[in-house]
């Protein structure tokens, strides 16, 4: 079993496994695997034809002629994967399987299309917008999804799934790779892969600089302007809308997603 860990910066130039050469069961949960590389296959994970379970754990940047992530070798290889997130290397693809098994027990993200296969929640060729592996809290450097990144809100608030024995949970019984509650916030949604990122809080305060008395009418106006802000759309699909004129200012969205807006009340 692999659990809260960092695996980084292995290479192997022989048949496969840069971070891990596996030949019997193995659990991996709450880890990080990062440049790693293989000549051959599995840059981070060589699975030789016996059983994998990942659960909400980082694969960046990891490289191999197949599989830079997870080969599964032979058909005795059984790999099942929850709440993870692919980010593929210089060479091969994120997952690569030679008559193996990969079962997408759901919410699993990837910057390609081969670590998915129509698992709830998982996403092909996303965006995660990963940050450098780096200290971000706890005992081991980590990679922590940026704005913008698909990973964030990823796993819905209450969910309960079992990755072939494991507890992946988003309701605050269980902790990321540094120990910090998922999710940060309770009632909110969960990040997919080793570490949970909070979602920030939209608000807006109108002050008006006269005071008048106590149930009189009295009129303002908001002008409004784009500060910073995404393209307008994620996963294709636009997330934010903002009226520019007329006698209502409406922000809406069909998510939480990062943004900033200016208002200045005449």
């Amino acid at each position: 079993t692999i659990s809260h860990s960092t695996i980084s910066g292995n290479t192997t130039n022989i048949t496969g496994g840069g971070g891990i050469a596996n030949s019997g069961p193995l659990t991996v949960t709450n880890s990080t695997f990062s440049g790693n590389i293989a000549a051959g296959s599995g840059g981070a994970i060589h699975n030789n034809e016996t059983l994998l379970t990942v659960t909400n754990s980082t694969f960046s940047g990891n490289s191999a002629s197949s599989g830079g992530a997870i080969y599964g070798a032979y058909a005795n290889s059984i790999i099942n994967l929850a709440g993870n997130i692919f980010v593929a290397g210089a060479n091969g693809t994120n997952c690569a399987n030679n008559l193996g098994t990969l079962n997408d027990n759901g919410y699993n993200l990837s910057d390609d299309a081969t670590c998915t296969n129509g698992g709830f929640g998982s996403q092909t060729n996303a965006t995660l917008n990963l940050g450098l592996l780096a200290d971000n809290g706890g005992s081991t450097p980590t990679h922590l999804p940026g704005a913008g990144s698909a990973a964030i809100n990823a796993i819905p608030f209450g969910y309960v799934g079992n990755n072939n024995g494991v507890l992946m949970a988003c309701n605050q019984t269980t902790t990321d790779q540094i120990g910090h509650n998922r999710p940060l916030i309770a009632n909110t949604a969960c990040t997919s892969g080793a570490v949970e990122v909070a979602s920030p809080v939209a608000s807006l305060t109108i002050i008006k600089d006269a005071s008048p008395a106590i149930g009189a009418d009295f009129d303002f106006t908001i002008n409004s302007a784009p500060l910073t802000s995404y393209s307008g759309t994620t996963n294709g699909k636009p997330f934010w809308t903002r009226p520019n004129e007329g006698t209502t200012c409406t922000l809406s969205a069909d998510s939480v997603r990062y943004h900033a807006q200016a208002f200045v009340v005449d």
